[in-house]
Order: C-alpha cells, then sequence, then structure tokens
C-alpha cells in the first residue's frame, strides 16, 4: 500500500492500479465486459504499450487452446497433429478468433492433402470419439463430416476438406471473398488483408459473384460486416499496386506474413514442434489484380460483365520438384500473350537446374537407371510429373530456394516497402 507524508504527517493512499491488473483477473468479469467494448484498432494499440498487456489480451482474448477445447479434450495434441499433417484451420472459427468473437454453433474447418497426411489426421479425430457421418466428393476435393457428441448434449463437427492437387495454403489464397483469406497452423494465425477485415469490417470479392454462397454473405451481414463494392476504397488495404505492371495490367505482389498481414504467434508450450519448419508457410506469395478496367457503357450493358468488372482475382502456384522437400505457393499472373508476367520462372529453372545437376552427380549407370536413357530435356518434362525413387545421398534445395525467393522478391518491388498501415 502506497503512503505520503503531508505536514509531518502520514497519509494513507489508495493503492495504485495500472493497466495491466485492470486487464488481469484481478478484475474479472468487469475486465471482460471493459474489452468486449473494445474494437480491434483500440486492442491492439493497447497490447503495444507494454510487454504484459501485450500477454494478457494474448492469454484471454487470442487464447487459441481455449478455443480448440470445444472440440478437443487436448488441445495441444490436436495442434502437434495440425503441424506434424502439414494442416490449416480456416473458416468462420479463424475469423471469429480474430475478431474475438463467438458464434452458436460448434464447427471446425481442417484443410489437409490427401494421402498419409489426411489419414493420420482422421485416425486422430475418430480415436478422440468423433464419427465419420458423410462424404462429399468433387473433382479436386473431398469433404469428409465428423461429429461427435458431448456428455451434455452439446454437438460439434469437423469438416474435413482434403485436396490431392493442392496444398492446404493454396485454397486459403483462393478464397472468393476477403474475409476468408485467414488460417491457423499449429503456431500462428494469419490474416492476410487484416486491416480491411477486423478494421474495416468490410469484405472484397476475389471471385465473380456466383462462386460465393449466399449462405455465407448472409453471414456476413449477421455478424458486422459488409460486402464492399466499391473497389477505390479498397484497393490499398489488399496490396500495393504502384510497383509492377504488365503492361496496362496492375499486379500486386503480397508475401504472406508481410506488412500488411495480422500476424499473431500463439502460445506452444507443450505443443510437440513438427518437423516442416516456419519459412515453408512465410516463404509463399500470392499476386492480385483489380478488376479490368472497363467502359461504362460495356460495364452496364450486362450483369456478367459487371460480375467481371467488380472482383479483383488472386493468382497462385504450386511449385514442387524432386529437389525440394516441401511445396511452395507463389503468385503469378496471366499476360495478352499467354506468357507468365512473373520472376518464378527463375525459381522454376534453378530447380531444374538442380534437378539434373543431382542425376548428373549418380554416375552413368545410376542415372540411366533412373533416367531410362532420356535427356536433359525429357527428364524434365516426365519427372516433373513422376515419382522418383531417390537414392542415398539425395540432396535438397529448400534453403537456397528461400535465399532466391527473397532475392527476387525484393528485385521485384524494389526498396520501397509496403507503406506501414496501423491497425
Amino acid at each position: 500500500m502506497d503512503t505520503e507524508m503531508t505536514n509531518g504527517t502520514e497519509n494513507t493512499m489508495v493503492p495504485r492500479i495500472c493497466l495491466n491488473d485492470i486487464l488481469g483477473p484481478r478484475f474479472e468479469p468487469h475486465r471482460a465486459r471493459l474489452v468486449r467494448l473494445l474494437g480491434t484498432r483500440d486492442v491492439l494499440r493497447l497490447s503495444q504499450t507494454c510487454r504484459e498487456v501485450q500477454q494478457a489480451f494474448r492469454s484471454r482474448e487470442w487464447n487459441i487452446n481455449s478455443r480448440l477445447a470445444r472440440f478437443f479434450d487436448d488441445p495441444r495434441a490436436f495442434r502437434a497433429e495440425i503441424g506434424h499433417c502439414n494442416a490449416l484451420i480456416t473458416g468462420s472459427f479463424v475469423l471469429e478468433f480474430f475478431a474475438r468473437t463467438v458464434s452458436p454453433g460448434d464447427h471446425l474447418k481442417i484443410l489437409v492433402q490427401k494421402g498419409q497426411d489426411a489419414d493420420r489426421l482422421e485416425a486422430c479425430f475418430l480415436s478422440v470419439g468423433y464419427q465419420l457421418t458423410n462424404v462429399n466428393s468433387s473433382f479436386e476435393t473431398q469433404e469428409r463430416t465428423l461429429i461427435k457428441h458431448g456428455t451434455n448434449g452439446a454437438v460439434t463437427i469437423l469438416y474435413l476438406y482434403m485436396s490431392g492437387t493442392k496444398i492446404p495454403l493454396d485454397p486459403v489464397l483462393n478464397s472468393p471473398t476477403s474475409d476468408n483469406v485467414n488460417f491457423i497452423s499449429w503456431n500462428k494465425a494469419i490474416s492476410v488483408y487484416a486491416k480491411l477485415t477486423f478494421v474495416k469490417h468490410d469484405s472484397v470479392l476475389l471471385a465473380p459473384r456466383d462462386m460465393v454462397s449466399e449462405g455465407h454473405l448472409d453471414w456476413l451481414g449477421r455478424h458486422g460486416w459488409r460486402m464492399q463494392t466499391r473497389i477505390s476504397a479498397v484497393r490499398k488495404d489488399l496490396a500495393d499496386f504502384t510497383q509492377q505492371r504488365s503492361d496496362t495490367v496492375a499486379v500486386g505482389h503480397r508475401r504472406v506474413g508481410d506488412i500488411l498481414c495480422w500476424t499473431m504467434p500463439l502460445d506452444t508450450t507443450s505443443v510437440v514442434r513438427p518437423s516442416v519448419p516456419a519459412f515453408v508457410l512465410e516463404s509463399s506469395r500470392l499476386a492480385i489484380t483489380p478488376p479490368p478496367a472497363i467502359r461504362p457503357n460495356e460495364l452496364y450493358g450486362s450483369w456478367s460483365a459487371f460480375n467481371e468488372g467488380e472482383h479483383f482475382t488472386i493468382h497462385t502456384k504450386t511449385l514442387s520438384s524432386h529437389v525440394l522437400r516441401y511445396k511452395y505457393t507463389f503468385g503469378y499472373t496471366d499476360r495478352d500473350d499467354g506468357k507468365y508476367f512473373t520472376p518464378w520462372e527463375e525459381v522454376q529453372g534453378h530447380c531444374n537446374i538442380s534437378l539434373l545437376g543431382q542425376l548428373w552427380k549418380l554416375g552413368a549407370n545410376e542415372r540411366k537407371r533412373l533416367t531410362d536413357g532420356k535427356t536433359p530435356a525429357e527428364v524434365l518434362s516426365h519427372l516433373n510429373v513422376h515419382e522418383l525413387d531417390k537414392p542415398e545421398g539425395w540432396d535438397y534445395f529448400d534453403d537456397e530456394l528461400t535465399d532466391l525467393i527473397e532475392r527476387l522478391w525484393r528485385q521485384m518491388i524494389g526498396r520501397n516497402r509496403y507503406p506501414t498501415v496501423p491497425m
């Protein structure tokens, strides 16, 4: 208890209370009521005052373990499985996690690639009481619904989306609306269009209108988000379109985790670290182009023309090679002549040379066995789409790839960094 001396006498003062005390458990439930009145921008600015306040918010408002406890008795074990299987959590769960809200109805959407990763993750869910109730298959993906009935009558639902050709990050980056370009990995939560989504509470189309479900638009409206149709109002929140141009088409290039992203490290205490390094996700890029410039008389001529002129477009490709341990996502843009406007062609060329170098160093007999006597050009067209029985001593070049991507990235955007957009 603090005291002060006045006229030679000691006066007892009211104990001092600092901001960290107010945000701590001592003042619950008043603290929770106070924080609910604060907007995202206010909470983030308060978090910048000191480390203790930042940790107080993360341990309460953005506690991923408490959020996942609705679905799993051991959230940390589940997060370890997410990391091991290279899976991502996406959908409304992530949107509400960032927004610090909770809606009725418990469901979790998880993206994972078909094969061993998907099989292991589903086995994990079945082992903790979930039951497979429905399977919907399409050309590229399969949605598997798993349900668990709790002792108090609560029902939790998992939607496991499996893709055979794309890594989990690709469908996230290619979401039809900007509010869904968020994900949670085993150790981080990342929102690509953070200011637009969580400060302005806006969303924009990243695909034709008919690719967006009515249910999603209704959900956004009920929870306070607005579908923004004034393109000029959101350009700066999506990307910097001034750095590069392909002929007359403005191109915005983004990196997962760049300065326009909201990247939130999560508490990883007692979470087993996976073998896949963090740079695999954060080396990923995307390209975004604004709607084409259409004359008003053409834009208003039909609804299909208006549809094409009122949405941004995301462009990504998946990079994989026999000299890379992991798959990566990068951005590209189509030009009128059918070529890609992208520096990542150099990345693919780097991988091709490394692959041929690996085969060359094996010796003539082993090389002939693996390539069936093909020429280097035939090898590249064949081995890049088929499995390769890699012998002992095979080297991988992921570390060189990330350095090359970073160098090309800096060359592409120049030395001008994206303008800092405070939340």
